[in-house]
């Protein structure tokens, strides 16, 4: 008796878990950003994923891309998206990339460290107890406008932005993605400078940014 109320409870919390995640599915919409150039998406497609929920259990093989237009982490399934709610969760971990730039390797989404962006997830970079490094995302519209003989034509394309956020000892900078912008605020200048030259550590990719503060937690 015991055992099928266990079982009954684990089957009625898989499926409470389901209907979470597909609580706000809704069709494809293919006509979105008809009229805009370029895509809101900081993937070229969307990528193999392992998403966490708040109790740490792992929904595997989803298909993910985060939309930094509308700060949300998209999940496709046949024809439909589900937008994923960070308070349910805190974790996406992107493992097959196909990026606009040079990086490879897993990409980790977790909610925004900043109180006033809500439903917003941030790429973390590095976290150890003193230090977190994120990735901010943002894509905004630019629109050109062309002039002809009685004619004036509107060109919309979506423009991506990136900005880096620092927690350091328990407090949010805002900073770019340069060395002394970072060394401005965790100290350490001349040694990591250093570091830099010795490694031929040019911080220009997620995995350079990752081994600079790795070596940092070190000193």
């Amino acid at each position: 008796m015991k055992s099928g109320l266990i079982l009954y409870l684990l089957v009625l919390s898989i499926s409470i878990q389901a209907q979470t995640f597909s609580t706000n599915s809704t069709l494809i919409d293919e006509n979105r950003y008809n009229g805009i150039k370029g895509n809101p998406y900081i993937l070229d497609d969307f990528s193999t994923a392992v998403i966490y929920d708040i109790d740490g259990e792992m929904i595997q093989d989803a298909l993910v891309n985060y939309n930094a237009y509308e700060h949300g982490v998209e999940v496709k399934k046949g024809n439909r998206i589900t937008i994923l709610d960070e308070d349910y969760y805190p974790k996406v971990v992107i493992t097959q990339v196909s990026k606009k730039k040079n990086d490879t390797g897993d990409i980790i989404l977790v909610p925004s460290p900043e109180s006033n962006m809500k439903g917003t997830y941030v790429q973390e970079i590095f976290a150890s107890d003193e230090i977190k490094f994120y990735k901010k995302f943002r894509v905004t519209q630019s629109k050109n406008k062309t002039e002809a003989p009685g004619k004036t034509f509107t060109t919309k394309r979506f423009a991506h932005k990136t900005e880096y956020l620092l927690n350091y000892g328990g407090e949010l900078h805002q900073v770019k993605g340069k060395l002394d912008a970072v060394t401005a605020v965790i100290g350490n200048k001349k040694e990591l400078k250093s570091y830099c030259k010795k490694h031929k550590n040019k911080l220009k990719s997620d995995q350079d940014w990752n081994a600079l503060l790795s070596f940092y937690s070190t000193m």
